[in-house]
């Protein structure tokens, strides 16, 4: 629709920008789910057959998204579909990932990415950055050929990933501290 949609959380968590970058409109896009009560975080988007397919982080009410309040815990990340007008999102059967953690530790800031046959999902691990794939949006994403958790950053080389795909290759970035870091895969 040649605009530029930005989605984040707050009051007003979603705006649609013109090619000058002015709002054109905005507004709440609310999550319609049963248990996913506290909304969502950190959001990930892509169009998917004219719908927005949502991958975000369980929102959590007075507590850090991304850790736990006790440990060991499971962190999931979870998907929902919107048709683009009007943006209210339907929460996807199933987890699309999830993670133990044992005695502390993140799990959050997914980010979804169309790329060869399928699907990459990064995942942000604290400072590290964690992959995983599937071939359908609404599948279960696992670490590609490697049983535990696949990291690609590692090292705490930087986490918060954002991908793009570039051809036959994949432009991970990632933050670590005082930078921006760039990878190809």
């Amino acid at each position: 629709e040649n605009s530029l949609y930005l989605f984040h959380t707050g009051e007003k968590n979603w705006a649609r920008l013109n090619a000058c970058y002015e709002v054109l409109e905005e507004g709440r896009a609310d999550l319609q789910s049963a248990t996913d009560t506290g909304g969502f975080v950190d959001p990930s988007l892509l169009i998917d057959n004219g719908e927005l397919v949502l991958f975000y982080l369980p929102g959590i009410m007075g507590q850090d998204p991304a850790g736990c309040a006790t440990y060991p815990c499971t962190k999931e990340i979870h998907s929902a579909r919107s048709s683009i007008s009007p943006i209210a999102f339907s929460q996807s059967a199933g987890n699309r990932t999830e993670h133990t953690l044992e005695t502390g530790g993140t799990f959050s800031d997914p980010d979804i990415i169309r790329h060869a046959d399928g699907y990459l999902l990064y995942v942000s691990t604290g400072q590290n950055t964690a992959v995983f794939s599937s071939n359908t949006l609404e599948g279960e994403f696992k670490s590609p050929d490697h049983p535990q958790l696949r990291q690609v950053s590692q090292q705490n080389s930087g986490g918060v990933p954002s991908a793009i795909s570039v051809g036959d290759d994949v432009w991970l970035y990632v933050s670590a501290p005082k930078e921006i870091r760039r990878a190809v895969i």
